[in-house]
């Protein structure tokens, strides 16, 4: 006998129906799809096992009492997966469109699920649906996904977690497919039958990695449009993964689509150039460290940034404090299998290993010193490249004003020996003479600042604004022909 149809399925079934998610590996996260149909047809019904397990092949039947001809048959697997994703969701496991009405599926996850399909008359309208619910157990002679899981994680450990980490990762990338008919979303078939879309990338990198001993977890969240906001149609998923004490975002399925390391260990400022996250399956983690990033553990970082190298030792040697360097002046560096181009995020990755790296270049100033802990700093611009400066190279003559400063008086700073100065975000004033008769070099002015005095940098003949794109400072600068960078 059918048992009651679940509210949660019912309350699904009164909203539209959510379309399947398409574009490539940017795809392939998403709720079950399901029938517009708020009743069932019965002029069919589905005939199956209620129950089973896994790694044995069931037959579902389609019982179609109507004489129509030419009709299809949507098969939709769902697991009521409340452990990945939100109670009001199913997630999608498996879903094919066939004139057959059998289907057979084999199920190597254990849990609860429905299978739904959708009727399609032969001019592509609906026809109806049926649903059943049906459960599966782990098999007692052995699970091949266990088995299959263990075996993989086993070859991938290594002596450090970063290391573990890299192999698993290398090898999602190269033994699983993507998935181009939208069909298989789960682990069991990225690691079984190596095809998946990006749902199935990411549950697979989380259980071989939980087996080898490393913390990781599922994100979710969306690609983004060309305005920036998430794409509702651009649903994808990823993983965090914790290695040497921070956290840090990887996505094997962009890896498997790249072949490269582009994705792999990285922050989450860098994440977000190309998606939007919502959750984690362990609840939001914060990727705030680069340190374990490829490029910067493998050493590909002074090729990277050979030219910035170069032009900060150039720098130095003429006695600069600070060094600017646009990366789009950046000649093409082939470090791995894949060559920078204009893409926002190759740049902003050339960045952030830049940023992590560089401290680690030993610099010397013009008396032969060596240079301590440079910082390097990246700036990131309107047009989506990174501007770079070096920040402390005479750290006694950078002025780090208070967080709270509201206001920079009058005469502040006047006929000091002052080099660089960075005003505080809240700040909206510079007095008269604030400046005037300095060495500054460049100064940092945030959009909030609405008032400069006309005499604020009063005899200074090289200065450098820092400020954001269309800023008041913006519009200082032109009027007095200072020089200023955006970003």
């Amino acid at each position: 006998m059918k048992k009651l149809f679940p509210v949660l399925l019912v309350l699904l079934l009164l909203t539209a129906a959510i379309p399947a998610l398409a574009g490539g590996p940017t795809g392939g996260m998403r709720p079950l799809r399901l029938p517009t149909l708020v009743s069932r047809d019965l002029s069919f019904s589905i005939a199956g096992p209620s129950s089973g397990i896994t790694g044995v092949e069931y037959t579902w039947y389609v019982r179609d009492t109507s004489e129509k001809t030419g009709r299809t048959y949507e098969y939709s697997i769902g697991k009521d997966d409340h452990s990945y994703l939100d109670e009001n969701v199913t997630d999608t496991q498996y879903t094919v469109k066939q004139s057959s009405q059998t289907f057979r599926w084999t199920c190597y996850d254990p849990g609860d699920y429905y299978i739904f399909v959708q009727v399609y008359e032969s001019d592509g309208t609906d026809a109806g649906f049926d649903y059943e619910y049906f459960r599966i157990d782990a098999n007692p002679e052995g699970d091949a996904l266990q088995t299959a899981v263990q075996q993989i994680a086993a070859s991938c450990v290594r002596g450090d977690e970063y290391h573990t980490a890299l192999a698993i990762f290398d090898w999602l990338i190269e033994n699983v497919e993507y998935d181009d008919s939208y069909s298989y979303y789960t682990a069991d078939a990225a690691i079984l039958n190596h095809c998946s879309v990006c749902n199935g990338y990411a549950k697979a990198f989380t259980l071989l990695a939980n087996e080898a001993g490393l913390q990781a977890s599922r994100a979710l969240g969306s690609t983004l449009l060309e305005n920036g906001e998430p794409d509702p149609n651009g649903g994808h998923a990823w993983n965090v993964v914790k290695v040497n004490g921070n956290w840090y975002q990887l996505d094997a399925t962009w890896g498997a689509s790249s072949k490269d390391h582009i994705y792999f260990l990285v922050d989450d400022d860098l994440i977000k150039v190309e998606r939007h996250q919502d959750k984690c399956d362990i609840g939001n983690v914060t990727c705030s460290s680069m340190a374990s990033n490829y490029y910067i553990v493998e050493e590909f970082w002074p090729t990277m940034c050979a030219s910035l190298i170069d032009g900060v030792e150039q720098g130095l040697e003429e006695g600069l404090h600070t060094i600017y360097y646009q990366t789009s002046q950046q000649e093409e560096v082939n470090t791995e299998k894949w060559i920078y181009s204009n893409d926002a995020y190759c740049w902003h990755l050339l960045g952030k290993v830049a940023a992590a790296a560089l401290p680690l270049q030993t610099f010397y100033r013009q008396n032969g010193e060596p240079l301590t802990a440079p910082c390097f700093q990246p700036r990131y611009s309107y047009d989506l490249e990174y501007y770079w400066f070096c920040a402390d190279f005479l750290a006694q003559n950078i002025a780090y004003l208070p967080a709270d400063l509201t206001a920079v008086e009058a005469q502040a700073f006047a006929g000091s020996s002052l080099y660089a100065a960075a005003i505080p975000e809240g700040c909206v004033s510079i007095g008269a003479r604030a400046f005037a008769d300095t060495p500054l070099w460049e100064i940092d002015i945030p959009a909030t600042v609405t008032e400069i005095d006309d005499t604020a940098f009063e005899g200074l003949t090289d200065l450098l604004i820092i400020t954001p794109e269309d800023s008041p400072a913006v519009q200082y600068a032109e009027q007095k022909g200072i020089k200023y960078l955006p970003y």
